[in-house]
């Protein structure tokens, strides 16, 4: 029995480990801003990863699909930064199905944010995280062209 719990210890730290890497990891030869760039697919459970957005208006409409562990009483927080990583708004997006489930739930964001002093910024979603512990945040970013 000690074993198998020993085993299954191990095997988790290095998969945290693996995911660790992996997540810090760094595109080389990324293509220029313009090209999107999608990954992974509604199958492979990857969230798609759009390499640029461009928001015409001061307001964004956000929609897709995120696992129901990223929620929290049904939603999870969104920000827009500009360039210099200042804050421009922030909102939630909303669960639009039932979230308490280890499958992906749709969710809707509206965020309405202050004109940008700079032509790129960012879209950032991060996983509801109630406890503050850092091992359970995580978070994508979009870079994002301000029109």
């Amino acid at each position: 029995m000690k074993r198998v719990v020993l085993l299954v210890v191990l095997l988790t730290i290095g998969i945290i480990a693996a995911f660790s890497i992996y997540k810090s990891s760094k595109v080389p030869n990324q293509p220029p801003l313009e090209t999107p760039i999608v990954s992974g697919g509604e199958d492979t459970g990857v969230p798609v990863n759009i390499d640029v957005v461009i928001v015409d208006a001061n307001k964004v409409k956000i929609t897709g699909r995120a696992r129901g562990s990223w929620f929290f009483e049904a939603s999870f927080p969104v920000r827009v930064l500009d360039a210099n990583g200042q804050e421009l708004g922030r909102g939630a997006a909303q669960a639009q199905a039932e979230w308490m489930t280890t499958e992906l739930v749709p969710f809707v964001a509206n965020i309405n944010f202050k004109s940008p002093a700079t032509e790129t910024g960012t879209l950032l979603m991060a996983k509801d995280n109630p406890s503050g512990l850092p091992e359970n945040d995580q978070q994508f970013q979009f870079p994002i062209r301000f029109k």
